[in-house]
């Protein structure tokens, strides 16, 4: 996870001594996953799939970044696919 993740995951949470934000992790997730971070890819894939980060619920956005972080090589991703196809 580049530094770009880790920092959205904390404002996602509200960790590391900040306060929660969905807009901040947003865009961090986007920075990180446009810089070939596949985990966060998988990160922003989950706040679409759900609704979180104040994004609205978008399935089709989901599995494109599901896919994405799949074929980068991340597990996660590969598995939330898999239950969103299946």
């Amino acid at each position: 996870m580049n530094a770009c993740g880790q920092l959205g995951v904390c404002y996602e949470f509200g960790g590391c001594g900040l306060a929660k934000s969905g807009e901040r992790a947003v865009a961090l997730y986007e920075k990180a996953c446009s810089g070939g971070d596949p985990s966060m890819c998988n990160n922003l894939g989950v706040c679409y799939h759900k609704g979180e980060c104040g994004l609205a619920k978008d399935d089709t956005r989901a599995a494109q970044l599901f896919r994405k972080a799949c074929r980068g090589g991340d597990s996660s991703a590969c598995h939330n696919l898999d239950v969103m196809e299946n």
